[in-house]
């Protein structure tokens, strides 16, 4: 008998939308947008992709914020796929989007006064708060009628979080250079962090090439992040410059290299792990969400947010974002060391599949969980195309885990899965099929 081959049957439902829709960890705020934006007000996918990701940040915390660490795709319909990349969301949406910035985020201020419902995510992170009970963080996941820690249902509010959104909506760039800057150096300074208002003035939003495959016999082609994400990942690469790297991806999308990794695996035999060439160790990342919205013009956004395993994240009193307080107690790799204008190596893989003949999207999607964001994606992403499952099946399948080292193998079921999976995939009658995935009780919505 072998469990890792059964497919799982979960709750969820296979469903299609004929003009939009979207997953996400996010579900309080998905069917405001869909109903209002794009019927009423004529919003897009970079309009829904603020609020949808910004609500993550509230209904998840644990997992990402407003302090960065974005790694987001668009397509237009029109121009094809465009990269605005990492913390570049204001920039995108001026972009992209059509309704008010302001009008977007201020629906997220809302929700903090209104009550955010604890999601079993949030509650399954708090224990790791457990250790650091000064930190604003502990007190942030403790509820104050009780003492006690939330439970999943429960609500919160957070006025001094909904001013920070307040800001952030009607003068994005204060994070950066405004009153909201000295008070996260303030913050960050308080909880022994080291950061400067110089820091946050001379942060740039990263816009790299997408990179794109050839996947044979499909005739599709995948798009995704260059480093550092986690589509071409190499832990050893943190500090090359921008030069080297490029012949470094040129080199590892190509053909030849991809003939010369897969002629090294048997369907009989492994081998040890120096005779597949790795010279480094997986390194642990966790905190991550990921979100793909559609809309009725065929545009579509996916973003990936992290937190980083070795950070705490300080829901401080006046902000809500993520800082460093001892990298050495949570044995921060020295390739993902702070510093000056670094951008830290991530597992990140939000993935756009068109059609090589007519560049059509096909698929758009990407994963949460770490180190096993790559082996859950490509596992579900090779269902749907190789073997011609729909959403529901390929999501809902075990799904294997490898990562050389250490070297065992893991299968993750329904009871112990670490990684969840966000599809949508474009049926040949132009609607949209997908399916949230239970390992977070992911939801969708759409028309």
């Amino acid at each position: 008998d072998r469990p890792w081959l059964k497919d799982t049957v979960s709750d969820q439902e296979l469903v299609t939308y004929r003009r939009y829709g979207v997953t996400s960890d996010a579900t309080q705020l998905q069917p405001a947008w869909l109903s209002s934006d794009q019927r009423t007000h004529n919003g897009n996918a970079m309009d829904a992709a603020v609020t949808t990701v910004l609500c993550v940040g509230v209904t998840n915390f644990h997992s990402n914020g407003i302090g960065g660490g974005s790694f987001l795709m668009h397509y237009n319909s029109c121009d094809h796929v465009q990269l605005p990349g990492v913390a570049g969301l204001h920039r995108a949406h001026s972009r992209h989007g059509r309704l008010r910035w302001s009008d977007l985020v201020k629906r997220v201020a809302d929700l903090l006064r209104s009550g955010v419902e604890v999601t079993k995510p949030l509650v399954q992170a708090i224990p790791s708060v457990n250790s650091v009970k000064e930190s604003a963080l502990y007190k942030a996941v403790r509820n104050p009628a009780t003492g006690a820690f939330y439970a999943a249902g429960e609500t919160f509010t957070d006025e001094k979080l909904a001013r920070t959104f307040d800001t952030i909506a009607n003068d994005p760039m204060s994070f950066y250079n405004g009153q909201l800057a000295d008070d996260i150096v303030k913050e960050i300074s308080e909880a022994g962090g080291k950061v400067t208002k110089e820091d946050l003035r001379q942060y740039n939003v990263a816009e790299p090439d997408p990179i794109s495959v050839e996947l044979d016999e499909s005739g599709l082609r995948l798009y995704s992040m260059p480093p550092p994400s986690a589509m071409l990942k190499n832990p050893t690469w943190a500090m090359l410059d921008t030069e080297n790297m490029a012949v470094l991806v040129a080199n590892l999308t190509s053909k030849l290299l991809a003939a010369e990794t897969r002629s090294k695996i048997f369907d009989n035999a492994t081998q040890d792990v120096e005779y597949y060439g790795p010279s480094y160790k997986q390194f642990t990342d966790s905190g991550t969400t990921h979100v793909s919205l559609v809309d009725s013009e065929g545009n579509a956004v996916v973003d990936r947010k992290r937190a980083f395993y070795t950070t705490i994240k300080w829901r401080t009193s006046l902000g809500g974002i993520s800082a460093t307080k001892t990298i050495i107690q949570y044995r921060l790799r020295r390739r993902n060391y702070i510093k000056p204008g670094k951008r830290p190596m991530s597992s990140a893989a939000p993935v756009f599949i068109t059609e090589q003949s007519s560049d059509q999207l096909r698929y758009i999607g990407g994963a949460a969980g770490g180190s096993l964001i790559t082996s859950a994606l490509t596992s579900v992403l090779a269902r749907l195309i190789y073997l011609k499952q729909n959403v529901k099946e390929a999501t809902d399948a075990f799904r294997l885990h490898h990562e050389l080292s250490p070297n065992d193998i893991q299968y993750w079921n329904k009871s112990n899965h670490k990684s969840v999976v966000e599809i949508m995939q474009r049926l040949p009658d132009g609607s949209w099929q997908t399916s949230g995935d239970y390992r977070k009780a992911a939801e969708t919505a759409g028309n």
